[in-house]
């Protein structure tokens, strides 16, 4: 990819205020007794509801 045109560095993912998001379901679900659920918690819960 010719990056010569961007103006500005290109943003990194994984930062640690990309961690945490908000998780708001339409059913009860199982979750485990963790503290904070982040990102890639939400995918999975939400992939084996779609399989329920």
């Amino acid at each position: 990819h010719d990056l010569e045109a961007l103006k500005e560095p290109l943003r990194s993912h994984g930062g640690l205020t990309e961690q945490e998001v908000p998780f708001i379901v339409n059913r009860k679900i199982d979750l485990p007794e963790v503290p904070n659920l982040r990102n890639f918690d939400a995918f999975f819960y939400a992939s084996i509801a779609a399989n329920t």
